[in-house]
């Protein structure tokens, strides 16, 4: 990225959050919702994946219906992106999380996350609902420190006066993809709990082929490799969206250990099935609020 490029989106995006400072919560809701649309009529990558996408994960729906979703899926993207703005301009804080969230499922979630005194939980999720408010809102609730595992942004910018800003707002700690095991780890074994979205495509090195709604993606190894050795607690967690500026959390049962030998390789696969069943069974009770514009399967594997 050039050099000018990445002071642009940096300006940009200081002007939102100022914007976001002053402009009333609803006008700052419908001016990215606008935003979104108009990017869904002229990305034509970005919206030839998420119809592709739509095809290949419901074939059996038709095309009106696939484009809806498609739709839907951007606005959601567009809400939780006001929201980041809010969070960063100070006008969603800690206080409201109560009154924003359905948190009818924290005591069972604790219940989980304080059940094993010797090791951190392992929370799994995807892009879906409004994953960056899920994290400060389990962090502030869960006694024990959260870390958040994420890619660096390629903009050094908004890298380090946005996104790490907005990661750790409320408390969090990032933990950063690269070379991230030794630090997941070191934290889980402190008792520290760790949150990993597992829903993107990963290099053939560090992921095993396994299916998700019906046909085949290179999924992170990560967990699977953490649960086999460490015999950890993987929860599946969720935070939906419900309305404008409204969400219910969701927390899944743990998904169980697999009998065999420590680090077999078909420990690993069933295992890594298994984590990306949990978030597909979510993404088929909501498929509007996942990030379908994602290459999960590779475009250029698939015909339209």
């Amino acid at each position: 990225m050039s050099h000018i490029r990445e002071k642009a989106e940096y300006a940009l995006t200081r002007t939102a959050v100022a914007t976001a400072r002053h402009l009333p919560q609803w006008m700052l809701y419908w001016q990215t919702r606008l935003l979104a649309l108009f990017l869904f009529c002229i990305s034509f990558r970005r919206r030839t994946i998420t119809l592709r996408n739509l095809k290949l994960a419901f074939p059996q729906l038709g095309r009106w219906r696939r484009l809806k979703i498609g739709i839907a899926s951007f606005l959601n993207m567009a809400d939780t992106t006001a929201e980041s703005f809010l969070i960063l301009a100070e006008r969603i804080r800690k206080e409201h999380f109560d009154t924003m969230i359905d948190g009818s499922e924290l005591t069972h979630l604790k219940n989980l996350a304080e059940k094993n005194q010797d090791n951190g939980v392992l929370f799994i999720t995807a892009h879906i609902g409004n994953w960056e408010l899920m994290a400060h809102y389990v962090g502030t609730k869960i006694e024990r420190p959260l870390n958040v595992v994420a890619r660096e942004t390629s903009n050094p910018f908004l890298e380090k006066h946005f996104v790490t800003p907005l990661r750790t707002r409320f408390g969090n700690r990032v933990i950063y993809k690269k070379n991230a095991l030794r630090q997941i780890i070191k934290c889980l074994r402190k008792g520290e709990h760790v949150g990993m979205l597992i829903d993107q495509k990963t290099s053939r090195t560090e992921s095993i082929s396994v299916p998700f709604l019906g046909h085949p993606v290179r999924a992170t190894a990560t967990p699977a490799l953490l649960q086999s050795k460490y015999d950890l607690t993987v929860v599946p967690l969720f935070l939906m969206r419900k309305g404008t500026g409204q969400y219910k959390l969701k927390v899944g049962e743990p998904v169980p250990r697999v009998e065999a030998e420590d680090g077999d390789s078909d420990e690993m696969t069933e295992l890594t099935a298994k984590h990306q069943k949990a978030l597909e069974d979510m993404v088929c009770q909501c498929p509007s609020q996942w990030l379908w514009m994602h290459d999960r399967w590779r475009l250029k594997n698939h015909q339209r």
